[in-house]
């Protein structure tokens, strides 16, 4: 059986980098291959995962919040659980001595070099003895016209196969290799993650809150928006003041299970979107500088035209026209399609490529 590394921000202390990797392992394990996720963490992991779960101001006036952020951040090392690791490696070398008969790059922003996690370990440089291939990374909002460093430029033309999540990254690596990686979509979107599910209690209709920024500005639309769907608002993975619950500290498990029970979606994340997508729900979307560009690439394949909301109409206007969910599954399903025959195919070339 081929064992194949995946190099990505598994260990990420949120619920996207936790969903992707999984999705991605399972994928390649259905496939009838070793999915290995590969124990390479960049020197500053720790404190970007901490500070990740402590955004918000005047820190040393909200001691409580600050525990509930350590607290969030340690039950995501126990999520780690999910995953097959290697041991811990530290170098392209260590990595090269993993016995790996292939390695997949991706998914996740790993191809965005201004990223707090990010190492030219993610572009594969220093690793020479080992098939590599990339699946749907992402450079996010990096400028397309970046010149990477030749070490990342070499390795990246000694890939077997390329793909991208997103056109902005294809322009990268086209303007950095002149090659024109294929788009593949998330894993998240591929997974149905019918595995995971927990039992909960929750209140029988509810709008979900998924953000990394407080969008305190639209507290009062999105109050009279629940109060005119008679729902309950529920805010996941962090303290907002204006929900009627706040689950600070959720497990992936409950987190998944949210998107499904909900009935309406509130968030400015890619995954977030994703989720929201992938259940069928309606979304009211939020604007961050550095989640917009992704959010709208995933929105044109899915052939959906909402737009972000601005708070200059209500919600209820906003959300006049449904998401046509019945082409949003022809959209996704020849894009899984596609994808799945990029990891089928790539992953064949590989059994008779071993390095």
């Amino acid at each position: 059986m081929l064992k194949v590394g995946i190099l990505t921000w598994y260990y990420g202390a949120n619920y996207g980098a936790k969903a992707q990797a999984y999705a991605l392992q399972q994928i390649v394990n259905g496939l009838g291959y070793e999915a290995i996720m590969i124990n390479y963490r960049t020197p500053k992991y720790n404190k970007t995962n901490i500070l990740t779960n402590l955004n918000f101001k005047n820190k040393k006036r909200h001691p409580l919040l600050v525990l509930k952020g350590l607290i969030r951040t340690l039950k995501f090392s126990y999520a780690n659980s999910l995953f097959k690791e290697s041991k811990r490696v530290r170098n392209a070398f260590e990595i090269d001595s993993l016995g790996l008969d292939c390695i997949i790059f991706g998914s996740d922003a790993i191809f965005n070099i201004k990223h707090w996690l990010f190492s030219d370990m993610y572009y594969g440089v220093g690793i020479c003895d080992t098939s590599k291939i990339t699946y749907s990374p992402s450079c996010e909002y990096l400028d397309p016209n970046t010149e990477l460093s030749s070490e990342c430029i070499q390795s990246l033309k000694a890939m077997k196969a390329l793909s991208v999540r997103d056109e902005n990254t294809q322009r990268l690596i086209k303007n950095n290799i002149g090659k024109e990686a294929i788009i593949t979509s998330d894993p998240t979107i591929m997974y149905d993650f019918e595995d995971v599910d927990c039992e909960c209690v929750l209140p029988e209709n509810f709008i979900l809150i998924y953000t990394f920024s407080d969008w305190r500005v639209y507290e009062k639309s999105l109050k009279m928006f629940a109060e005119e769907k008679s729902c309950k608002i529920v805010a996941v993975g962090r303290t907002c003041g204006w929900a009627d619950f706040s689950i600070d500290g959720a497990s992936f498990r409950l987190w998944v299970t949210l998107f499904r029970k909900a009935q309406f979606i509130f968030t400015d994340s890619f995954h977030g979107t994703v989720f929201a997508l992938k259940n069928c729900k309606e979304i009211i979307l939020c604007a961050r500088p550095d989640k917009q560009d992704k959010i709208r690439s995933l929105l044109k394949d899915a052939g959906v035209s909402r737009t972000f909301y601005d708070g200059s109409i209500d919600i209820s206007k906003y959300m006049n026209e449904p998401i046509d969910y019945e082409v949003v599954g022809e959209k996704m399903g020849k894009l899984k399609q596609d994808s799945l025959n990029y990891l089928k195919e790539s992953l064949t070339l590989m059994e008779g490529h071993k390095i």
